[in-house]
Protein backbone atom coordinates (compact mmCIF):
# COMPACT_ATOMS: atom_id res chain seq x y z
CA UNK A 1 0.00 0.00 0.00
CA UNK A 2 1.87 3.46 -1.18
CA UNK A 3 2.72 5.30 1.72
CA UNK A 4 2.09 8.51 0.02
CA UNK A 5 -0.86 8.36 -2.54
CA UNK A 6 -0.83 12.23 -3.56
CA UNK A 7 2.56 12.17 -4.65
CA UNK A 8 2.22 9.02 -6.63
CA UNK A 9 -0.89 10.31 -8.21
CA UNK A 10 0.69 13.23 -9.27
CA UNK A 11 3.69 10.81 -10.57
CA UNK A 12 0.77 8.93 -12.50
CA UNK A 13 -0.13 12.20 -14.24
CA UNK A 14 3.16 13.06 -15.26
CA UNK A 15 4.09 9.96 -16.75
CA UNK A 16 0.47 10.06 -18.86
CA UNK A 17 1.79 13.31 -20.04
CA UNK A 18 -0.13 15.81 -18.32
CA UNK A 19 2.12 18.79 -18.76
CA UNK A 20 0.00 20.75 -15.78
CA UNK A 21 1.04 17.85 -13.89
CA UNK A 22 4.20 18.31 -14.31
CA UNK A 23 4.52 22.20 -14.27
CA UNK A 24 3.23 21.72 -10.50
CA UNK A 25 5.40 19.09 -9.87
CA UNK A 26 8.44 21.37 -10.98
CA UNK A 27 7.35 24.39 -9.23
CA UNK A 28 6.62 22.61 -5.96
CA UNK A 29 10.47 20.81 -6.09
CA UNK A 30 12.79 22.81 -7.80
CA UNK A 31 13.38 25.63 -5.35
CA UNK A 32 14.16 23.35 -3.12
CA UNK A 33 16.24 20.89 -5.22
CA UNK A 34 18.56 23.52 -6.03
CA UNK A 35 18.96 24.14 -2.30
CA UNK A 36 19.95 20.42 -1.59
CA UNK A 37 22.57 21.03 -4.13
CA UNK A 38 23.94 24.03 -2.83
CA UNK A 39 25.24 21.99 -0.32
CA UNK A 40 27.54 20.66 -2.37
CA UNK A 41 27.76 22.75 -5.31
CA UNK A 42 28.10 26.82 -6.22
CA UNK A 43 24.51 28.39 -7.41
CA UNK A 44 24.80 27.49 -10.76
CA UNK A 45 26.00 24.46 -10.67
CA UNK A 46 23.49 23.50 -8.61
CA UNK A 47 20.90 25.22 -10.77
CA UNK A 48 22.34 23.45 -13.81
CA UNK A 49 22.26 19.91 -11.93
CA UNK A 50 18.53 20.29 -10.99
CA UNK A 51 17.58 21.45 -14.23
CA UNK A 52 18.97 18.62 -15.72
CA UNK A 53 17.57 16.15 -13.10
CA UNK A 54 14.29 17.59 -14.15
CA UNK A 55 15.01 17.09 -17.79
CA UNK A 56 16.04 13.16 -17.12
CA UNK A 57 12.77 12.54 -15.65
CA UNK A 58 10.74 14.11 -17.70
CA UNK A 59 11.83 13.05 -20.80
CA UNK A 60 13.57 9.83 -19.64
CA UNK A 61 10.34 9.03 -18.07
CA UNK A 62 12.65 8.39 -14.98
CA UNK A 63 9.90 8.96 -12.68
CA UNK A 64 8.27 5.52 -13.14
CA UNK A 65 11.15 4.95 -10.54
CA UNK A 66 9.27 6.60 -7.68
CA UNK A 67 6.93 3.64 -5.89
CA UNK A 68 5.70 6.00 -2.79
CA UNK A 69 7.38 4.43 -0.30
CA UNK A 70 8.76 7.30 0.52
CA UNK A 71 7.52 11.06 0.04
CA UNK A 72 8.29 12.59 -3.33
CA UNK A 73 10.04 15.55 -1.53
CA UNK A 74 12.81 12.83 -0.33
CA UNK A 75 12.92 11.04 -3.22
CA UNK A 76 14.00 13.48 -5.61
CA UNK A 77 16.65 15.09 -2.71
CA UNK A 78 18.01 11.74 -2.82
CA UNK A 79 18.39 12.08 -6.65
CA UNK A 80 19.80 15.66 -6.62
CA UNK A 81 22.41 14.79 -3.82
CA UNK A 82 23.68 11.97 -5.76
CA UNK A 83 23.74 13.92 -8.83
CA UNK A 84 25.37 16.98 -7.08
CA UNK A 85 27.92 14.65 -5.57
CA UNK A 86 28.56 13.04 -9.07
CA UNK A 87 28.82 16.41 -10.61
CA UNK A 88 31.56 17.21 -7.78
CA UNK A 89 33.22 14.42 -8.52
CA UNK A 90 33.79 15.18 -12.36
CA UNK A 91 35.01 19.19 -10.88
CA UNK A 92 37.44 17.87 -8.59
CA UNK A 93 40.31 19.70 -10.19
CA UNK A 94 38.29 23.22 -9.80
CA UNK A 95 39.76 24.14 -5.91
CA UNK A 96 37.12 26.50 -6.01
CA UNK A 97 34.50 24.16 -5.18
CA UNK A 98 32.89 24.88 -1.84
CA UNK A 99 29.58 23.77 -0.18
CA UNK A 100 27.15 26.69 -0.09
CA UNK A 101 25.56 26.12 3.19
CA UNK A 102 23.65 29.29 4.10
CA UNK A 103 23.49 30.82 7.81
CA UNK A 104 21.01 30.33 10.38
CA UNK A 105 18.99 33.78 10.75
CA UNK A 106 19.93 34.71 14.20
CA UNK A 107 16.22 34.49 14.96
CA UNK A 108 15.31 31.43 14.42
CA UNK A 109 17.76 30.25 17.61
CA UNK A 110 16.40 30.86 20.87
CA UNK A 111 20.07 31.54 22.73
CA UNK A 112 23.33 32.87 21.95
CA UNK A 113 24.94 29.06 22.55
CA UNK A 114 22.21 27.58 20.26
CA UNK A 115 23.43 30.18 17.22
CA UNK A 116 26.97 28.86 17.86
CA UNK A 117 26.42 25.16 18.10
CA UNK A 118 24.73 25.44 15.10
CA UNK A 119 27.00 27.22 13.21
CA UNK A 120 29.75 25.12 14.21
CA UNK A 121 28.03 22.18 13.28
CA UNK A 122 26.91 23.40 10.18
CA UNK A 123 30.46 24.18 9.16
CA UNK A 124 31.92 20.77 10.51
CA UNK A 125 29.75 19.17 8.28
CA UNK A 126 30.66 21.30 5.32
CA UNK A 127 34.44 20.28 6.44
CA UNK A 128 33.70 16.85 5.24
CA UNK A 129 34.44 15.35 1.69
CA UNK A 130 31.67 15.08 -0.79
CA UNK A 131 30.93 11.83 -0.60
CA UNK A 132 30.64 11.75 3.26
CA UNK A 133 29.10 14.95 3.09
CA UNK A 134 26.14 13.77 0.83
CA UNK A 135 26.15 10.72 3.08
CA UNK A 136 25.57 13.10 5.98
CA UNK A 137 22.63 15.09 4.51
CA UNK A 138 20.54 11.87 3.11
CA UNK A 139 20.58 10.17 6.38
CA UNK A 140 19.64 13.11 8.50
CA UNK A 141 18.05 15.60 6.67
CA UNK A 142 16.61 13.60 3.74
CA UNK A 143 15.28 10.98 6.69
CA UNK A 144 16.64 7.79 4.24
CA UNK A 145 17.72 4.90 5.94
CA UNK A 146 21.19 2.87 5.41
CA UNK A 147 19.19 0.69 3.69
CA UNK A 148 17.86 3.28 1.28
CA UNK A 149 21.28 5.29 0.89
CA UNK A 150 22.37 1.63 -0.16
CA UNK A 151 20.18 0.96 -2.91
CA UNK A 152 21.00 4.34 -4.08
CA UNK A 153 24.53 4.25 -4.15
CA UNK A 154 25.42 0.18 -4.38
CA UNK A 155 26.78 0.24 -1.00
CA UNK A 156 26.49 -2.35 1.42
CA UNK A 157 24.37 -1.28 5.07
CA UNK A 158 27.51 -2.06 7.41
CA UNK A 159 29.75 0.03 4.75
CA UNK A 160 27.65 2.85 5.33
CA UNK A 161 27.31 2.21 8.98
CA UNK A 162 30.92 2.37 9.48
CA UNK A 163 31.21 5.46 7.07
CA UNK A 164 28.55 7.57 9.53
CA UNK A 165 30.30 6.35 12.52
CA UNK A 166 33.46 7.79 11.22
CA UNK A 167 31.41 10.91 9.58
CA UNK A 168 30.21 12.01 13.22
CA UNK A 169 33.38 11.74 14.97
CA UNK A 170 34.75 13.77 12.20
CA UNK A 171 31.92 16.07 13.38
CA UNK A 172 32.79 16.02 16.59
CA UNK A 173 36.24 16.18 16.57
CA UNK A 174 36.39 19.50 13.73
CA UNK A 175 33.07 20.71 15.86
CA UNK A 176 35.25 20.99 19.12
CA UNK A 177 38.08 22.78 17.40
CA UNK A 178 35.97 25.51 15.90
CA UNK A 179 33.83 25.95 18.94
CA UNK A 180 37.03 26.59 21.25
CA UNK A 181 38.60 28.68 18.09
CA UNK A 182 35.78 30.47 18.07
CA UNK A 183 34.20 30.53 21.09
CA UNK A 184 36.72 29.73 23.45
CA UNK A 185 34.97 26.91 24.81
CA UNK A 186 34.87 23.07 24.18
CA UNK A 187 31.95 21.58 21.85
CA UNK A 188 30.87 19.99 25.47
CA UNK A 189 30.65 23.54 27.38
CA UNK A 190 28.13 24.58 23.96
CA UNK A 191 26.18 21.68 24.09
CA UNK A 192 25.01 22.83 28.20
CA UNK A 193 26.47 19.14 29.28
CA UNK A 194 24.31 17.17 27.07
CA UNK A 195 25.95 13.98 26.21
CA UNK A 196 28.34 14.00 23.01
CA UNK A 197 26.98 10.43 22.31
CA UNK A 198 23.59 12.26 21.64
CA UNK A 199 25.19 13.41 18.94
CA UNK A 200 22.95 13.01 16.49
CA UNK A 201 20.50 15.70 17.90
CA UNK A 202 22.18 18.54 16.80
CA UNK A 203 23.32 16.89 13.45
CA UNK A 204 19.60 17.02 12.99
CA UNK A 205 18.93 20.12 13.02
CA UNK A 206 22.24 21.31 11.42
CA UNK A 207 21.65 19.82 8.69
CA UNK A 208 17.73 20.80 8.38
CA UNK A 209 16.57 23.56 5.75
CA UNK A 210 17.78 27.33 6.43
CA UNK A 211 15.48 28.73 8.36
CA UNK A 212 14.50 26.07 11.13
CA UNK A 213 15.38 26.64 14.95
CA UNK A 214 18.60 24.45 15.90
CA UNK A 215 16.93 23.97 19.31
CA UNK A 216 14.39 22.32 18.68
CA UNK A 217 16.12 19.34 16.84
CA UNK A 218 14.22 15.50 17.57
CA UNK A 219 16.33 12.43 16.94
CA UNK A 220 14.59 9.30 15.62
CA UNK A 221 15.82 6.10 16.66
CA UNK A 222 16.92 4.37 13.39
CA UNK A 223 19.57 2.19 12.34
CA UNK A 224 23.35 2.55 12.00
Amino acid sequence: MERHPDDAILVRRCLAGDADAWQALAEAHRRRMIALARRILPVQDAEDVVDAVLADLWERRKLIGYEGRSSLRTWLGAIVLNSALNARRASASRATLVAAVPPAPAAAVDSTAARQLHTVLRDAIASLDAAMRTLVLLYYEQDLSLDAVGRLFGLSKSTLSRTLKDARERIRVEADRLSRERCGVPLAALREGIDLAQLDLDLRAACGEPGNDPSHGVSKKRDG
